[in-house]
């Protein structure tokens, strides 16, 4: 079951472009088997060969390991490096074992993003204050980088293709069928 966090429509821009960039979707399945069968039934989703750390194929890819599960999709014909990942666990709740976790931008992602919007705020900030008669120009500037990096996310958010919902369906049928 997957489940997205609430939007508040009335939240202040600095919310939206928090939800924006570091948002996550929620995903919770409970299993039909026991914890060996669905590390087992996982792998067999979630393709783990890797040299050197990188995936070579197509599809979905990423890790299993005995209690940590990575996964996201990969495609041959482009790289989006906004596309979502998952990260979550298996864990037991009771008799059932459930796969919990949730989807998210890489880690890298976000420090760039982060890096990026501080960078173009201490440019914007900076230079007002330094030289009063460029400070409208360097608002500008700083404008235009963070219109980009809001552009960048929704970009690659709009071309993920799906992913959230390709991965959750192909991991709830290895635990459910």
């Amino acid at each position: 079951m997957i489940t997205y966090e609430s939007e508040d429509r009335n939240a202040g821009i600095l919310s939206k472009l928090d939800a924006l960039v570091f948002g996550r979707t929620h995903y919770r399945c409970v299993s039909h088997y026991d914890w060996n069968a669905s590390q087992e039934r996982l792998a067999a989703v979630i393709d783990t060969r890797s040299f050197l750390g990188l995936h070579w194929q197509a599809g979905i890819v990423g890790r299993v390991g005995s209690d940590r599960v990575e996964a996201y999709r990969q495609s041959w014909w482009y790289h989006n490096s906004f596309r979502p990942v998952f990260r979550g666990r298996l864990a037991s709740a009771g008799k059932a074992v459930v796969l919990e976790g949730s989807f998210s931008m890489f880690p890298s992602v976000k420090a760039f993003l982060i890096i990026w919007t501080v960078f173009a705020i201490t440019v914007g900030v900076g230079s007002l204050l330094l030289d009063r008669s460029s400070g409208v120009n360097a608002l500008v500037f700083s404008t235009i980088l963070l219109f980009f990096v809001v552009l960048l996310v929704g970009f690659g958010r709009l071309f993920n293709n799906g992913d959230i919902r390709v991965i959750a369906d192909a991991m709830d049928a290895a635990l459910t069928t």
